[in-house]
C-alpha cells in the first residue's frame, strides 16, 4: 500500500508540474494577445485617418480632372 501512495503522489506531482506549465502558458497567451490587440487597434486607427486623407479634396485636385493628371504635373526635373 505504500508503493500505491507513493506512485499517487508522484502522479499528483508530475500533474502539478504540467498545470503550472499550462497556467504560464495561458498567462503568456493572454499577454500577447492583450499586445496583438492594440497593435490592432493602431493600425485600425491608422487606417482610418488614410481613408479620411484620401476622401478629402486635395490642393492639387482643386482644378479638376482625374487624379493622374495631378500626378503627372509632379514628375521630377529630369524628365
Amino acid at each position: 500500500m505504500s508503493n500505491e501512495n507513493a506512485d499517487t503522489a508522484e502522479h499528483l506531482h508530475r500533474l502539478g508540474e504540467r498545470l503550472t506549465a499550462l497556467e504560464r502558458h495561458v498567462f503568456e497567451q493572454d499577454k500577447e494577445m492583450l499586445a496583438l490587440s492594440r497593435q490592432l487597434e493602431q493600425l485600425r486607427a491608422a487606417l482610418l485617418g488614410l481613408r479620411e486623407r484620401l476622401s478629402e479634396p486635395s490642393s492639387r485636385d482643386i482644378g479638376g480632372g482625374d487624379a493622374s493628371h495631378a500626378f503627372d504635373a509632379e514628375r521630377p526635373p529630369h524628365y
